[in-house]
């Protein structure tokens, strides 16, 4: 009997640590800072329908493994035409971006 739960043990821990390590990839999260300036400022930032902050604000974008996911940026401020961006991971800028609001 022992020695069949060595040999158990011996074909179920590297088959249960492959599926450690497959969930981990593919759970994987990639994340990119941007510093988000608006002119006006003080715009409420959103990023994917949730808000992060005012402008200027640094605002961390999450992305999955998945290549196509894009995010969704948005800044909105009162008496002023609001701002849509999608970004995909390589999209995102590198440290800062400034938009100027048109207004109404």
């Amino acid at each position: 009997m022992k020695r069949s739960h060595k040999l158990l043990e011996a074909i179920c821990r590297p088959v249960a640590l492959s599926f450690i390590l497959v969930a981990v990839g593919l759970g994987c999260a990639r994340t990119k800072l941007l510093e988000i300036i608006t002119k006006p400022s003080q715009a409420t930032i959103y990023v994917d329908g949730e808000e992060k902050g005012l402008s200027p604000s640094s605002i961390r974008f999450n992305f999955t493994s998945n290549e196509e996911q894009r995010v969704l940026l948005q800044l909105v401020k009162d008496g002023y035409q609001p701002v849509f961006q999608y970004y995909e991971f390589v999209e995102v800028p590198h440290e800062r971006k400034s938009w100027t609001l048109d207004s109404d």
